[in-house]
């Protein structure tokens, strides 16, 4: 190999050293192997990956601009820790963003993706894992997000990987958060199949809020998830097509109503003239 050759593969070797080890990080982070508030040390990193401190140090500023870790003196970071509010605020913002994608969806799924959304709430009815559940609910929320744009898949897929490491509240309690699959599913294939987006805002915003109650409920009985409650109610607006569309208004005379909280779960009922 030639100097000029070495000279070019070089930074192409690191680069793939730092997302070697970004990836590898955090995908501990987000399975519960790196446990929140664990104290990381770049110099007991780069001996367990055996590169120098630097790709470490890059791998953790990734890290860190993502809100995984958070940054300590003497070269040393902490895996993040999450509050309530903290775990409401990133459902809330999910449930927002998911409706906004969704709308902006309008008349673009074809074919293949109507029956890839069918295929996934099959396999959600089918399984009892909660792992599998988890995941197959985060491939159904990007397939169904998937024409909103790069930089707003990538906002919706940075949101679900926050709420993956809520798993991290639930350790002391021994046991998961309840993953409920409810009836929703017959009714999304339904508005699926139609190329309903307006239908189909509405049940996913319904069916997160409700995972979102669910998950705040088991950490804490007496939560009240207010800003969730606010983001839920501005996202079924967004479910409801203009009258105007010239002017691209929502209807003057929809109003939202989000009724009761037994056990924490939102139910609504939209009204519109």
């Amino acid at each position: 190999m030639t100097t000029t050759q070495t000279r070019a593969t070089a930074p192409q070797e690191n680069r793939e050293r730092v997302d070697t080890v970004y990836h590898d990080i955090r995908a501990m982070i987000l399975s519960g192997q790196l446990k929140g508030g664990e104290s990381l040390s770049q110099v007991r990193l780069a001996e367990h990956f055996k590169v120098s401190r630097g790709p470490i140090r890059e791998a953790m500023r990734m890290l860190q601009n993502e809100g995984l870790i958070e940054a300590e003196a003497n070269h040393r970071g902490r895996v993040a820790t999450f509050s309530k509010s903290q775990m409401e605020e990133v459902c809330a913002a999910l449930v927002l963003n998911v409706a906004a994608a969704i709308r902006s969806s309008n008349g673009q799924f074809d074919d293949a993706d109507i029956s890839r959304i069918v295929a996934i709430t099959r396999e959600l009815e089918a399984t009892t894992s909660y792992a599998t559940r988890q995941s197959h609910f985060r491939e159904l929320i990007l397939v169904i997000c998937r024409f909103s744009g790069s930089q707003m898949t990538k906002l919706i897929s940075g949101l679900l990987d926050r709420i993956a490491m809520f798993r991290q509240l639930h350790e002391v309690t021994g046991t998961s958060p309840p993953y409920p699959l409810g009836p929703a599913f017959e009714e999304l294939r339904e508005a699926a199949n139609s190329r309903d987006t307006a239908a189909m805002t509405v049940i996913m915003v319904g069916k997160i809020s409700n995972l979102a109650n669910r998950a705040l409920n088991f950490v804490d009985t007496d939560y009240r998830p207010d800003l969730l409650r606010v983001y839920a109610d501005m996202a079924y607006k967004l479910a409801s097509p203009s009258q105007n569309k010239a002017e691209n208004t929502l209807p003057a005379e929809i109003t939202v109503k989000i009724r009761g909280l037994p056990n924490s779960q939102i139910q609504y009922e939209i009204l519109s003239q």
